[in-house]
């Protein structure tokens, strides 16, 4: 065994599967609690566990739902009911569409409020339009809108470009 844990034949040894990964990927940061955030769509990869997310039709539901509620976003326990889906259910779904980096997720006093990662999905559609119409002209809006992206401070609604104040 090496100093970084693994074992020759590049092999980590038990109960340290991690030694031999390099660190966090370009999209995943720590945020000031220590929590961590999938920032959106940087690279292939991403772009699939985001897309995978959705991919289930409990999942884009659940997702189409929160984009309705707004900024305010909804408990988990508001999700289940109105999803009618039993809640060790919905709280798998709700897992699986965090660890896409599609939703955010607070607690306020008991409840654990889920709301929509805006900027995921930009970030989404933005790396799937990358080379939009590239060896054409295009005369059609960029997912983020001609204006491009709303100002610091401002989170724009990716559908009908209608504000949400930001955080």
């Amino acid at each position: 065994m090496d100093e970084s844990g693994s074992r020759a034949g590049g092999q980590a040894a038990p109960g340290n599967e991690d030694a031999r990964r390099p660190g966090l990927t370009s999209g995943s940061v720590f945020d000031t609690i220590g929590n961590m955030e999938t920032r959106g769509a940087q690279s292939t990869a991403e772009a699939l566990e985001m897309l995978c997310a959705l991919s289930q039709e409990s999942r884009l539901d659940i997702f189409r739902l929160l984009v309705q509620s707004g900024p305010d976003g909804l408990a988990a326990g508001a999700i289940a009911r109105h999803c009618q889906l039993p809640a060790p259910t919905c709280s798998f779904h709700l897992k699986e569409l965090k660890k896409g980096g599609l939703l955010r997720c607070c607690r306020h006093g008991r409840s654990q409020i889920y709301t929509v990662n805006l900027q995921a999905i930009r970030d989404l559609l933005d790396y799937l339009t990358e080379h939009c119409c590239a060896d054409h002209d295009c005369d059609h809006e960029t997912p983020n809108g001609a204006a491009g992206r709303a100002p610091e401070g401002r989170t724009e609604h990716f559908a009908t470009g209608s504000a949400w104040g930001g955080k």
